[in-house]
């Protein structure tokens, strides 16, 4: 332990956190030298580079024309002459008194006679760009130069991590070390004959070090334009990245050090001033490893799949970018990053609003573009958030026509496609038909009818590009034509699960389809509605069934309080009917809905043709007779009350009887979620109710947390699980038997060429 204390205490000291220069120095120079730091920053070919000599105890200034140190003030004890310092190479190029006492004439003459000698151009070269020409645009870039719209700084380049003797070094080094051998030997084994014979486990110094708003450390390498060093560039940055995590794990005082060296460069003009807001106020912890390479465009297809296949076995969130060669702004590498991007916009968090994108370098789909349920406390999307998340995508594609995942299908651009099932346009087409009396909806209308639609099994090459494929597949929910995605893009598989189930009448398909037609997978994006509900009895639909048809033999007139669009619902009270004898009463748009169930499913079971009875004018004498006569089941909605109160005034030699077949937050009061429609029609049955799960006449339309787990262990992610349409405070991993699968629940993480941010 001691010595380990000895080790830290003499990392701490020889590594950059000690290189903000000291006042002596800054005396020093503002007393000789005040115009050098408005030189430096007027000069485009001039960087600069602050730091302390551990061994000597003395601060410096050094300026640098691309990659060659030009000149160096020291802080000395007395003897003045001694502040300035330079390379051997360059002092031919001056009279000695250059050296101890420059003036801005003679750095002009100085400059010049650098630029004008060809030994020197390998430093810094306008002709023909080179990792010096590089380092200075990106340095300065990011320094004195950074624009209110950046959010990150470089603060400090060149380092190199001292240590008090080599023993001490090569034992601090030894798991680093060790593990970058190890995979070395594994590339090899991949490439063999293909490398360098010379790749070596550890390097010397950092190229760029830098902070950004959010408290992450960047380490950049800069690379230039040569394919194989940009290619193995991974490896060295591998072990800068080994290095400085292990360094900040030991020095408690990181920060205050980072800190205390950005503000003393932003005192002295050499960080721009409008970063000093921006310094975060602590560190995340997180370090972001990237390369930089001057242009991508000369890097073959070769080089940047091998500086991938590098890179995810070195370090797989390791960030590539390029620059404007001549304003040094950074800016992603297209040909090396190649990334897909997994965004979950909304509904990691929260059950329903839910928008997920997918896109890779010239392709973009989003799944679902859902508004916030009722009784949720996030504020919803303004028209001008909606068209900055669609940004330039090529279309978006729904799982089912619930409003929490098709809700603002209005707001899309009209020149973005948007695909829904055929029979699920339909009933949203019957939906916003009958609103049409209640306000304008033409919005609405007009863009469910430009909607494309797509079939089970059929695969989707989106805008004909090549780069994503999406294929359908049915699931059972508490919605008809209902879909889960398969989506293929970058060579990697997504299953986005959208709201499904076991328990519904369809429900047996699921796995057979996950067996046959999806496969593992790369990514499982999945609902988690019922991780925050395990109180709730989830009973199936078969089971709904034999309860329903014990209520109608009890009791003549029932009303079912459920969703209009529910097609298992509506067929389990239609079996129930026919079984019974009953009628199954529905109103206008009720049947219209039913009809278009009949349609498209009835092709396919028996149990969803429908023959309803429509009700037109239920005082008639011949309706009134057939009805007392029969009995009847009748689904209603929240918004049936004024129907409702006229029927009961009627329909009352025996006592009606309510089916409440809806989740059961709707009827309790005070909650945000709670519907004064639902409490208000309650209130007109009293106790004559069948009151949802606990009397077993309804049932989630989602899966509960068996079907989850098993749905998991089915597809078998091997990058992991995003899981969204959950609760705040839901935890998928929380399942047992999952453990083993990397849950991202939220923030942002490059992985496998994918880069995954969960907001």
């Amino acid at each position: 332990m001691k010595k380990l204390e000895m080790v830290n205490n003499y990392t701490i000291k020889t590594t950059y956190y000690d290189r903000k220069m000291d006042e002596k120095l800054l005396t020093q120079i503002n007393e000789r030298f005040p115009w050098i730091i408005s030189y430096v920053k007027s000069h485009n070919c001039l960087d600069f580079q602050t730091g302390n000599d551990p061994k000597t105890n003395r601060s410096w200034f050094s300026i640098y024309r691309g990659t060659g140190r030009i000149l160096t003030f020291r802080s000395h004890s007395g003897k003045v002459n001694e502040i300035c310092d330079v390379a051997e190479a360059y002092k031919e190029l001056m009279q000695p008194d250059f050296f101890r006492n420059p003036t801005p004439d003679q750095f002009d003459t100085y400059l010049a006679k650098i630029a004008s000698t060809e030994k020197f151009k390998r430093y810094y070269n306008t002709d023909v760009y080179n990792e010096g020409y590089y380092q200075t645009l990106i340095g300065r870039r990011y320094t004195f130069g950074i624009k209110d719209t950046d959010d990150f700084i470089l603060f400090d380049k060149e380092l190199v991590i001292g240590f008090k003797t080599k023993g001490i070094k090569d034992e601090w080094n030894k798991e680093i070390v060790d593990q970058q051998t190890l995979k070395i030997k594994q590339l090899r084994k991949t490439y063999n004959g293909e490398l360098p014979e010379n790749i070596k486990p550890e390097y010397g110094e950092f190229d760029f070090l830098g902070l950004n708003t959010n408290g992450d450390i960047l380490i950049m390498e800069l690379k230039q334009n040569d394919p194989t060093k940009t290619a193995l560039s991974p490896i060295q940055t591998s072990y800068y990245y080994l290095q400085f995590q292990k360094l900040a794990r030991e020095d408690d005082k990181l920060y205050q050090r980072i800190k205390a060296m950005i503000e003393q460069k932003i005192d002295y003009g050499l960080i721009g001033s409008s970063y000093k807001n921006k310094i975060p106020l602590k560190l995340s912890g997180r370090i972001i490893p990237c390369v930089i390479v001057g242009e991508d465009s000369n890097l073959s297809k070769t080089i940047c799949e091998r500086y991938r296949f590098i890179r995810d076995l070195f370090l797989p969130e390791m960030k590539a970018y390029t620059c404007t060669p001549k304003e040094g702004t950074l800016v992603t590498s297209k040909n090396l990053e190649n990334r897909m991007n997994l965004i979950i916009h909304r509904g990691a968090d929260q059950i329903g609003g839910c928008i997920t994108e997918i896109s890779t370098e010239n392709c973009k789909i989003l799944i679902d573009f859902g508004s916030n349920l009722p009784g949720c406390k996030k504020e919803e999307l303004t028209e001008e958030q909606v068209k900055s998340i669609i940004g330039n995508a090529d279309a978006v594609f729904y799982t089912h026509y619930h409003s929490d995942h098709v809700g603002l299908h209005h707001l899309i651009p009209t020149n973005v496609l948007q695909y829904i099932g055929v029979g699920a346009k339909e009933v949203m087409l019957c939906k916003y038909d009958a609103l049409r009396g209640h306000g304008d909806y033409s919005k609405q209308i007009e863009a469910i009818e430009r909607m494309e639609t797509y079939c089970a099994a059929k695969r989707i090459d989106v805008s004909k590009k090549g780069k994503i494929f999406v294929t359908p597949y049915f699931v059972s929910h508490s919605a008809f034509d209902a879909y889960m995605f398969l989506i293929e893009c970058e060579g990697k598989k997504i299953l986005h699960t959208g709201d499904f189930r076991r328990h519904g009448y369809i429900g047996k398909g699921l796995f057979p389809t996950l067996k046959k037609n999806v496969g593992e997978v790369d990514i499982l994006i999945t609902e988690g509605t019922m991780l925050g509900r395990s109180q709730e009895c989830v009973i199936s639909e078969s089971e709904i069934q034999k309860n329903i048809i014990k209520a109608l033999r009890e009791h003549k007139y029932v009303f079912a309080l459920c969703s209009s669009t529910d097609l298992d619902r509506l067929a389990t009270f239609h079996a129930a009917c026919k079984k019974t004898g009953r009628i199954f009463l529905v109103d206008e748009y009720q049947n219209r809905v039913l009809n278009v169930f009949t349609k498209y499913a009835g092709c396919k079971s028996d149990l969803f043709q429908f023959n309803a009875f429509k009700l037109i004018n239920y005082r008639t004498v011949n309706v009134r007779n057939k009805l007392q006569k029969e009995g009847f089941l009748m689904p209603i909605r929240m918004s049936s009350g004024y129907l409702l109160k006229g029927m009961l005034d009627i329909y009352n030699d025996e006592k009606p009887w309510l089916i409440y077949s809806m989740w059961g937050g709707y009827a309790k009061e005070g909650k945000d979620y709670t519907n004064s429609d639902v409490i208000n029609i309650r209130n007109l049955f009293g106790n004559r109710i069948l009151d949802g799960t606990m009397d077993g006449v309804h049932t989630s339309g989602h899966a509960d947390v068996e079907t989850l787990k098993e749905v998991c262990q089915t597809v078998h992610p091997r990058i992991g699980v995003i899981p969204i349409h959950k609760d705040e405070n839901s935890r998928y991993d929380s399942i047992s038997g999952i453990s083993s699968y990397f849950i991202f629940d939220e923030g942002d993480v490059d992985i496998h060429d994918i880069h995954i941010s969960v907001k």
